[in-house]
Order: C-alpha cells, then sequence, then structure tokens
C-alpha cells in the first residue's frame, strides 16, 4: 500500500514537473537541450515509480533494503525538484538580465548618434 501511495504521488509531480518543464520551455525559459535533459529526469523518475514488484523484491532480498531505501528515494527527489526550480529561477533572472543589459545598451548607442 505505501508503495503504491508513493509511486502515485511521484508519478503526479512528474507529470506536473513536464508540464511546468514545457510551459517554461514555451516561455523561452529553457532551450531545447535543457528541456530534453529535464524531460528525460521526470521520466526517469516515472520508469523508476512504476517498476515492477519483482525488481523490488530483489533488492530487498539481496541487497537488505528497507524504509531507509524509500526515505533515501523521496529525499533525492525533492532535491532534484529544488534544483530544477533554483535552475529555473536562474534563467528567468539571466532572461530578464539579458534584456536590461540590450534596452541599456541600445539608449546609450541612441544617446552616441544624437
Amino acid at each position: 500500500m505505501i508503495k503504491f501511495l508513493l509511486s502515485s504521488i511521484s508519478i503526479f509531480i512528474s507529470v506536473l514537473m513536464i508540464y511546468i518543464t514545457h510551459l517554461n520551455y514555451k516561455n523561452k525559459y529553457f532551450n531545447k537541450p535543457e528541456l530534453f535533459f529535464w524531460f528525460l529526469c521526470w521520466f526517469i523518475v516515472i520508469f523508476l515509480s512504476v517498476r515492477p514488484s519483482s525488481v523490488d523484491h530483489f533488492f530487498i532480498t539481496n541487497f537488505n533494503l528497507s524504509i531507509f531505501y524509500i526515505v533515501n528515494i523521496i529525499s533525492i527527489a525533492v532535491l532534484v525538484i529544488f534544483t530544477y526550480f533554483n535552475y529555473l529561477k536562474t534563467k528567468i533572472l539571466e532572461k530578464k538580465l539579458n534584456k536590461l543589459l540590450m534596452t541599456d545598451s541600445i539608449k546609450k548607442i541612441k544617446r552616441k548618434i544624437r
């Protein structure tokens, strides 16, 4: 039951993040390689969420993983999400700064021409 709940939450968050990534690509905050990279990250999270239970059984019996494993996966997922939003904010600020610098340079050029 816990695995199903965690998988459902993980899939929901990943689909939401795919949508947010696509919106940011449409707003031109991301270029195509960045879009591909983040889509790949979210699809890997979805793939790991829907893995068969036989894989879990294999890891639990052979590597003696338990609830600690689940906590680590959740913490890594949270770190990836925070990294994504940090990267997104950086790209937005970079775009605003470039626009501001371009506007300022155009004003300086116009002053020199007059």
